[in-house]
């Protein structure tokens, strides 16, 4: 080790407090040997928005955003806050040094005459819809409904909704299945699938990664909504209006070498593979630990 250049009292350190004077090359070793206390809490994200609502044409998932592996180091002491969207709704996490991280909802399903509209990840064209796809903001468009016939599927993550009389919903993404695992949230590790679009014959399209499942010309009357927790879109319907989509999640991690946050709207809380995971289904705070 380096020896260390210092004026008055001996400089002294470990992982959880240092004193006296240190100089730059000092700190990087220190850094290095985890023998030095970094004066911040390096957060990670991961959320998505709630996904979109069908008509005939399927809702789109919501968009989801994380900064997986690349932390972002807050001081202690700082209130994270957090909005979670329902079926359709925004998920926003705002701080002094984050600003506002936003998340747009899944686009609603068209009705008769009209295309799928914009969000995380685009609705489905309803009947007779222009052929426009509903777009995506972060994941991919939605279908194009068919003339004459039924809705199209809504966007995912992980791909575009299929076109069509009662097309599939888009797939959705997986890549935070680690997270889905530590949090017990998604459907099977995956998020922000799109519903399925209304068929007018018969049986409608297939939900992914917890949409709901478009319904057929079969006077069926239910509501396929998209699974909570997963941002993904609501199914379309033939007699009724579409389900609702599913309401988003918000999950804040960092090292679990450091305290407990401090939190309201009763996140769930989970330790694992070196992480503190605090799961939001709703509103709430997470102050950083001092």
């Amino acid at each position: 080790m380096a020896k260390y250049g210092y004026t008055g009292a001996k400089p002294t350190q470990s992982s959880s407090s240092n004193s006296g004077v240190f100089g730059v090359n000092d700190v990087v070793e220190l850094l290095n040997k985890g023998q030095y206390k970094l004066q911040g809490v390096a957060i990670e994200y991961m959320a998505t928005a709630g996904g979109g609502v069908g008509s005939i044409g399927a809702g789109g998932g919501g968009a989801l955003l994380s900064n997986d592996s690349s932390p972002i180091l807050l001081p202690p002491s700082e209130t994270i806050t957090i909005s979670v969207g329902g079926g359709g709704g925004n998920t926003n996490i705002v701080s002094t040094t984050l600003s506002t991280i936003f998340f747009d909802a899944g686009g609603n399903g068209g009705g008769n005459n009209n295309a799928g509209n914009a969000g995380g990840c685009g609705g489905g064209g309803g009947r007779n819809s222009a052929a426009t796809p509903g777009l995506g903001t972060v994941g991919f468009d939605g279908g194009v409904g068919a003339a004459g016939g039924g809705g199209a599927g809504g966007g995912g993550m992980g791909s575009a909704g299929s076109n069509g009389n009662g097309g599939a919903g888009g797939n959705g993404t997986s890549v935070y299945s680690s997270w889905a695992t530590a949090t017990s949230s998604g459907s099977g590790g995956a998020y922000a699938g799109g519903g399925g679009g209304a068929n007018k014959n018969t049986t409608g399209g297939a939900g992914r990664a917890g949409g709901g499942n478009g319904e057929g010309n079969s006077g069926n009357t239910s509501r396929n909504v998209g699974a909570a927790n997963t941002g993904s879109g609501g199914g379309g319907a033939w007699y009724v209006g579409g389900g609702n989509g599913g309401s988003g999640i918000a999950i804040i991690r960092y090292p679990d070498t450091l305290a407990d946050a401090t939190t309201t709207g009763s996140p769930t809380k989970y330790t694992t593979g070196g992480y503190k995971y605090y799961k939001f289904t709703g509103s709430g705070t997470l102050v950083t630990p001092s």
